[in-house]
């Protein structure tokens, strides 16, 4: 077989980041198939990944905008097929009332005598049979000439059996590129499975967990909750939750770092998947609301661990219900909701090496921070090997 690709026809779209893999493979699998028939296959070109902005509206009104990753991808299908020495134009297929469906394979009008071709027609055997296809063929220019013929006897006729290569090019011109859309409009906004982008998601679940702390789904206040409430009112969650009372974590870190998780249990595999979409589905919010919580907590524990690796298990600092003078640097700050207001346990690691937690209410360290000031030590206990010392009342102040 022969393939004339002088002329091609080019498709772009722009699709989501996390696709291109996908629609991809899915090319190549149909170039691959396309070489079992001695023919060209499409041919495609991806472009580097971008930023979009996808404007979101609900009744109308514009909500939000969505930033998401996508990349320009360009497929090129060849125009021209000749096998055999014939140019295949079209695929005629027969109704079971004699009328004619007229499939093209070219990108030009095929002759008018074409959509009137009687169904027992065939150039090769010339028997008058009730058919269900015919291919219209072409060769010769400028003076050319056709051939309608029934799949059954191409291949005596070409050389070449056309029914499965009919068959694939009817999959491969049917396959639609998913795109992304210009803009959303949708009165349920937020319940539609594109209308929330993740990393915006994931970065206002940290604000709202620098201001709130982490409530688990099922509890009052859920962060669920509130993380799409101030997603769709972003300009609200100043009044509604008050100023920040700790550093927010970065949400692309926390998104990449959940995307490199390497568990094999579901929710790692859950949390990985979710990071990893740029349009989030509103069933997995929760998980995507989690993801600063979770990326907090690493960090925490990943320092808490290097220190004990550096220095050791120090022992408990202090003597139990006596007041001493205490510097150390934050490790961790938690925030919780308490009926009495907002609070936070804090985790502290002292120059020496010891482990110092307490429960804070009204101002809260960041962490990294080094404090110090008066502190009365509530008690001594043990945690995974490691001695720990409870404080209270400790009148802290950012060390010089």
């Amino acid at each position: 077989m022969t393939t004339d690709t002088t002329t091609s026809t080019v498709y772009t779209s722009t699709v989501y980041a996390s696709n291109v893999e996908f629609t991809r493979k899915r090319f190549e699998r149909l170039a691959a198939k396309a070489s079992q028939f001695g023919v060209a296959g499409p041919t495609i070109r991806v472009g580097p990944v971008t930023e979009t902005k996808i404007p979101v509206y609900s009744d109308s009104v514009h909500v939000r905008d969505v930033w998401v990753e996508t990349v320009d991808i360009k497929v090129t299908m060849p125009a021209k097929v000749v096998i055999g020495g014939w140019r295949i134009l079209a695929a005629i297929d027969i109704d079971e009332d004699g009328n004619n469906v007229i499939r093209s394979i070219i990108d030009e009008d095929l002759p008018e005598w074409v959509r009137t071709v009687e169904r027992g027609r065939c150039d090769h055997c010339g028997t008058n049979r009730r058919r269900k296809r015919l291919v219209v063929i072409r060769k010769g220019y400028p003076t050319p000439t056709y051939a309608v013929i029934g799949t059954s006897c191409t291949r005596d006729y070409i050389g070449h059996d056309l029914s499965r290569f009919l068959n694939y090019h009817n999959v491969l011109c049917g396959y639609d590129i998913p795109g992304i859309p210009e803009d959303i409009d949708d009165s349920n906004a937020g319940h539609g499975p594109f209308m929330i982008g993740t990393r915006d998601f994931v970065a206002t679940a940290a604000d709202v967990i620098s201001r709130t702390g982490y409530i688990r789904s099922g509890e009052p206040g859920q962060t669920k909750d509130v993380v799409r409430y101030c997603y769709w009112n972003p300009g609200k969650i100043d009044e509604y939750l008050g100023e920040p009372r700790s550093r927010p974590v970065s949400a692309v870190d926390a998104i990449e770092w959940a995307k490199s998780l390497t568990g094999t249990s579901d929710f790692d595999h859950n949390l990985r998947t979710v990071a990893g979409s740029q349009a989030l589905n509103p069933r997995h919010d929760g998980l995507a609301a989690y993801i600063p919580e979770a990326y907090r907590r690493h960090l925490a524990k990943k320092a808490e661990i290097e220190h004990t690796i550096e220095v050791g298990d120090a022992g408990h600092w202090g003597t139990v219900k006596e007041r001493e003078l205490l510097t150390a640097t934050v490790t961790d700050v938690r925030i919780f909701e308490t009926i009495y207001g907002t609070s936070a346990w804090v985790k502290a690691t002292t120059e020496g090496g010891h482990k110092i937690q307490w429960k804070s209410s009204g101002c809260f360290p960041e962490a990294g921070d080094t404090i110090t000031g008066r502190a009365t030590v509530k008690e001594h206990t043990e945690w995974n090997d490691q001695s720990i010392t409870t404080v209270q009342r400790w009148s802290w102040k950012l060390a010089e």
